[in-house]
């Protein structure tokens, strides 16, 4: 048929050159927009969650995502892979912290968190920002007290 396509290698260079740090770009825009937005807000509340590639202690990666209840947006998110912070139960807690110091970094005044009940992200709410009431998601509080 005389059609051209390009190489694999040249697709992958291009997503690397040039569609992954557009798209990069134009989330760092939009987030800043939101982050204007919600700074007209006094009492943020977000919600946070980290979401793992699989399920039980063998993950390799976990995706930790913050809602914004206050304004509806999904507000940040951070990669933690396994063998940056030794194990798979430890990412979860350090995508907390990385997006806790990221938000706080920008200004916002958050006055509400809520999060399922990771024993580690509890223990940082309670001993490290006693500013911020943290309060457990209903779901997980249901499915704890239907397993004991």
């Amino acid at each position: 048929m005389g059609l051209m396509c390009i190489s694999l290698s040249t697709f992958f260079k291009h997503q690397r050159e040039k569609l992954f740090p557009g798209i990069y770009l134009h989330w760092k825009k939009y987030q800043e927009g939101l982050i204007t937005k919600m700074k007209s807000h006094s009492d943020l509340m977000i919600a946070g969650d980290g979401r793992h590639d699989s399920m039980g202690h063998s993950a390799k990666y976990c995706a930790y995502t913050v809602f914004c209840c206050t304004v509806p947006f999904i507000i940040h998110f951070t990669m933690v892979q396994r063998n940056e912070v030794g194990s798979s139960p430890a990412m979860e807690y350090h995508g907390f912290v990385r997006c806790m110091e990221y938000l706080l970094g920008t200004g916002l005044l958050i006055k509400t968190f809520v999060s399922d009940r990771h024993s580690g992200i509890a223990k940082h709410m309670r001993e490290k920002l006693t500013t911020i009431k943290h309060y457990f998601d209903i779901w997980h509080l249901k499915k704890s007290m239907l397993s004991e």
